[in-house]
């Protein structure tokens, strides 16, 4: 198998292990790295380079707002070459404090070395992700 082929390959393990039923924290990141980053641009909540378990502490304050979260796992593309891999998705969700609903469109940038995620870039709609989420970026206020 080529070296794109294995960096695809880790990457959609990463995406079925994130949206899949019952897993624990350890088991839905299993794919990143000990000192995995990731990226997000914006100012909220889980915007910014953090840590793996910096950005998880974050999503879990982000979770307590989000009903019916659903990260489609049809992607939309997916490129590789190197150590890189990129992948179009689509996710939807629903406030769960205002009911507002999320539709948003993501491309994500994954650098993979040694079959692990040693970086990730998550490119969204920020502002429409802080129109629906607002009131929950401002949980924490540790940048």
């Amino acid at each position: 198998m080529s070296e794109q082929a294995v960096n695809v390959a880790v990457v959609l393990r990463f995406f079925a292990d994130l949206t899949a039923p019952g897993l624990t924290r350890d088991e839905r990141l299993r794919e990143l790295a000990d000192d995995a980053i990731w990226w997000t641009p914006g100012r909220g909540l889980i915007s910014g380079r953090l840590s793996k378990n910096e950005r998880m502490a974050r999503s879990a304050i982000l979770a307590s707002a989000l009903a019916d979260f659903v990260m489609t796992p049809d992607f939309h593309g997916v490129l590789a070459g190197g150590d890189q891999v990129a992948i179009e998705t689509v996710s939807s969700a629903r406030n769960s404090i205002t009911g507002q609903a999320y539709a948003n469109c993501y491309h994500w940038r994954f650098t993979v070395r040694e079959g692990r995620i040693v970086e990730l870039r998550e490119y969204m709609d920020s502002q429409h992700f802080a129109d629906v989420f607002g009131d929950v970026t401002d949980l924490s206020d540790s940048r």
